[in-house]
């Protein structure tokens, strides 16, 4: 019967890797393969870790990621440049087309590689198949594309439809890789469940009978074993296993690192011990002992409610606390100290019909930044953990054999009882990232999750090398197109708004590019100066002017060759720049006196 266990195999490896696939179908396929690999006696076939569909998803999420980061980079540098550079560029640049990415290579400035569908969307450019050659003279029609764009002064829009175009495809990949998780759990519960449903077939089953004895029996002989067994979640270990002493735990990030607090954990742990009891205790008795446990456990705990509870042959009661949060704190003087959401449970169970007593504890503790601004998240965690802990502890049997692997038992085989965990994805949701903060954070994950170490490296490298170079040089503006600065005016209120309500700190966009901007009142003048996140250099601003009257603010900005004016209306600023892109600021703070 060696055939249907290849095919069960087969379909199996299918419905977790086939992207052409529905969800229903793969259901369905693990299903049927789970059924007849446990009929056959084989062990289980699903993977433990992650399915490889959910690999490939995350693998092409991490490509859009580093594709926008590669677009916003582009932009950055076309932003400052006149029409002569962009030719000069265009002109030096050489283009590759490697599988569904264009290879951009700038001389000075590096690789930029961009989606290849997205390129020929924004560019009306489509490559044609085949080998013969047609990759190269393609890449010369984009290159005559690109100069073409340049000289009618839309190459910069149309890369700046590119930028937005990626933007909104990793918005779809995550959103892709998100359900994909999902999906990973709702199969790995199919396949045990399924195989739990199934007998192995007698000519299959080993010597010695069924091929999956129950770990536990029933009645007074239930007891008859010395280690403890349990069904463990997929990311669970089983730390301690002696004769009548087991610990499992689980640890895993909940919060990234970010650039005031470490990654935050949440570190989950289920004890359990047996010995002799000096008799049968009464529920009363047992909740007054499991309160007195609960007492002495030094977080301070509070009782949430008790319960029966049992397991195959022992019965008693589990007493579960309230979750509580315990406040972080930081400073110079007292250090830092990170928050922490907590959450207990103690039982303690008699053997039926025997004289031995079993007592299990569960712990969880989810840490959060010593600011406490993600206390909601670090609660939710906990919660989270404590569902885990019960599953555990409520599938505790006793046996005569030591656990092997990562301890799962429950009449299944280790690899049949792994069930990958259903937990949020470990990147950040691209929706919640603003134009200030999202290249930052792209770039933190490409380096912390890479797949090698020469990854790592080249992200990390990259970044140095641009953190190196100034912002672009600009040539003098030719007189005929560029506009010339005005001097300075003097910006004293004579009735309506004041200059104070114009002096201060602003976070301050362009055209989709962030910033911070600084105004400085000097006498009868105004000061100020630029730092665009791209070039990370602060810029003097000139000619600054404010009329108080009508609260119109302008400005001059040499690096870009820029003129911009503005209106102020409370602490918001709105205008054009070059007469037709368009900026905005908003008022982050004020100056004292």
């Amino acid at each position: 019967m060696q055939s249907y266990v290849d095919e069960a195999k087969q379909e199996l490896s299918k419905a977790i890797s086939d992207e052409g696939l529905s969800d229903t179908q793969r259901v369905k396929m693990v299903e049927r393969s789970a059924k007849t690999l446990k009929e056959y006696g084989q062990s289980g076939a699903f993977p433990g870790k992650e399915i490889p569909l959910k690999a490939n998803r995350e693998k092409n999420y991490r490509r859009v990621q580093a594709e926008v980061i590669y677009a916003n980079d582009l932009r950055a540098i076309l932003h400052n440049m006149l029409m002569s550079q962009q030719l000069s560029m265009i002109n030096a640049m050489q283009i590759e087309v490697v599988e569904d990415q264009i290879k951009l290579m700038i001389p000075g400035e590096g690789v930029f590689e961009l989606s290849k569908d997205l390129v020929g969307t924004v560019f009306n450019w489509d490559i044609k198949e085949g080998f013969s050659g047609g990759k190269q003279s393609d890449a010369k029609e984009l290159v005559q594309k690109f100069r073409d764009l340049a000289t009618t002064k839309e190459f910069v829009k149309d890369v700046e439809k590119l930028y937005t175009l990626q933007r909104e495809l990793l918005l779809k990949r995550y959103q892709e890789l998100k359900k994909t998780e999902d999906l990973q759990a709702q199969l790995g519960k199919t396949y045990r469940n399924a195989a739990n449903s199934a007998s192995v077939l007698k000519d299959f089953q080993k010597a010695g009978g069924d091929s999956e004895p129950n770990p536990v029996s029933s009645g007074s002989n239930s007891g008859g074993g010395s280690h403890f067994k349990a069904s463990l979640p997929g990311d669970w270990m089983v730390d301690q296993d002696k004769p009548g002493q087991w610990i499992a735990s689980s640890k895993r990030e909940i919060i990234a690192k970010s650039a005031n607090c470490p990654a935050s954990n949440l570190n989950v742990k289920v004890t359990a011990t047996f010995g002799s009891s000096a008799g049968s205790l009464s529920s009363g008795d047992v909740d007054k002992e499991l309160r007195g446990w609960m007492a002495g456990s030094g977080w301070y705990p509070e009782e949430a409610s008790i319960e029966s509870l049992s397991i195959p042959g022992f019965t008693g009661r589990l007493l579960s606390t309230t979750l509580k949060y315990k406040d972080g704190y930081g400073g110079a003087m007292s250090g830092y100290k990170p928050g922490t959401a907590h959450i207990h449970g103690y039982a303690i169970l008699g053997e039926n019909g025997g004289s031995r007593t079993i007592k299990v504890s569960y712990s969880v503790f989810a840490a959060c930044c010593w600011d406490n601004k993600a206390a909601d998240t670090s609660k939710t965690a906990a919660q989270s953990g404590k569902n885990e802990a019960l599953q555990v502890l409520r599938s505790l049997g006793l046996s005569g054999t030591k656990s092997t692997g990562n301890g799962n038992s429950g009449g299944m085989t280790s690899q049949e009882n792994i069930v990958p965990p259903a937990k949020s994805s470990a990147y950040a949701d691209p929706k919640n990232l603003t134009d200030s903060n999202l290249r930052e954070e792209l770039l933190r994950e490409l380096i912390k999750k890479a797949s090698t170490p020469e990854e790592a490296k080249y992200w990390t490298e990259r970044e140095k090398e641009i953190k190196k170079k100034p912002a672009q040089p600009q040539p003098k503006p030719q007189p005929q197109t560029q506009p010339q600065p005005e001097k300075n005016k003097p910006a004293i209120a004579v009735k309506g708004i004041s200059v104070n309500e114009l002096v201060g700190d602003w976070d301050f966009v362009a055209n989709g590019f962030a910033a911070k901007m600084e105004i400085r009142s000097t006498g009868s003048a105004l000061e100020g100066r630029i730092f665009f996140n791209v070039f990370r250099k602060w810029e003097p601003l000139e000619a600054l002017a404010f009329d108080a009257s009508t609260g119109k603010f302008t400005f001059f900005r040499p690096n870009g060759k820029q003129q911009f004016e503005g209106t102020l209306v409370g602490s918001t600023l709105t205008g054009t720049y070059n007469k037709t892109s368009t900026w905005t600021a908003k008022k982050s703070g004020t100056v004292s006196k």
